[in-house]
This record gives structure tokens, C-alpha cells and sequence, in this order.
């Protein structure tokens, strides 16, 4: 993978810090916003820079937060379809959890098992989806 201008990188940093504040502060949409800009920056094809996978990751937690979860499986979605070696377990977690509270429980256990696959029970425990670590037990052989 190409490395990003430092003009480019250096905002792109600032711009994420920025986000990632807004979010402890509680203002979503303003981290939403923030994200969404340092998107913009990224050189096309967006989705072949790493930076893209964690901005769209993080776009998508921050509408799952707000429940807003047909927004986050299409941030989330998009973090999927960027380049990188294997998905993040973080992703195909949150779209397991994005799928199931949305009544897709097929689909959604589908990532969670992937999830699951990927990083065993940890991401589950820390994050206290206890609930998705059950249906995702009762629907398959874990």
C-alpha cells in the first residue's frame, strides 16, 4: 500500500484526534461530521488506504451509539469492502450487532460467528455483548 502525502496525513491525523474527541465528549454527529471530512481528503480510491477501513469503522460505532443502525451497516459495510489482509474483528462484530438489531439474525450471526472466528469471546466480553455471545451460542456450535 502507497503512503499518503504528509500534507495529507498530517490533517487526516488531526481530523481523527478531532473526531475521536467529539466522541468522548458525546457529540456524535459532530465526530460523524469530522470523520466524514477526513474522508474526503483520502485520494481516490478511497477504499485502498488503510485510514479508510478505521474512519468508516468508526463512523459506523458512532450511528450504531446513536441507533442508527441502517447508517452504520452501510459505514460498516464500507470498512468491510476496503483493502487489508483480513476484517478487523471489531468490524465484523459490529455488523453482527447492526444486523441483529435490525431483525436480520441470519446475517447477523453470520459476522458474529466470523467475529468469533477471528478473536474467540474476548471482543464479546469486553464490550458486554454477553446477549450476542448467547445467540450466537444457541444458533451455532460454539
Amino acid at each position: 500500500m502507497t503512503t499518503l502525502p504528509a500534507n495529507i496525513a498530517l490533517k487526516l491525523d488531526e481530523l481523527s484526534q478531532l473526531g475521536s474527541d467529539f466522541l468522548d465528549q458525546g457529540r456524535a454527529p459532530d465526530a460523524i461530521s469530522t470523520w466524514e471530512e477526513a474522508l474526503e481528503i483520502l485520494p481516490e480510491p478511497k477504499n485502498n488506504w488503510e485510514a479508510s477501513e478505521w474512519l468508516y469503522a468508526a463512523i459506523g460505532d458512532a450511528y450504531y451509539e446513536l441507533n442508527n443502525y441502517k447508517r452504520a451497516q452501510e459505514a460498516l459495510q464500507n470498512a468491510l469492502n476496503c483493502s487489508g489482509s483480513s476484517p478487523s474483528p471489531f468490524v465484523t462484530y459490529r455488523l453482527g450487532q447492526v444486523f441483529v438489531e435490525q431483525g436480520q439474525t441470519e446475517r447477523g450471526v453470520e459476522m458474529l460467528l466470523r467475529t468469533y472466528m477471528l478473536d474467540g469471546d474476548t471482543i464479546f466480553v469486553e464490550d458486554g455483548g454477553e446477549k450476542y455471545l448467547d445467540l450466537l451460542r444457541q444458533r451455532t456450535l460454539i
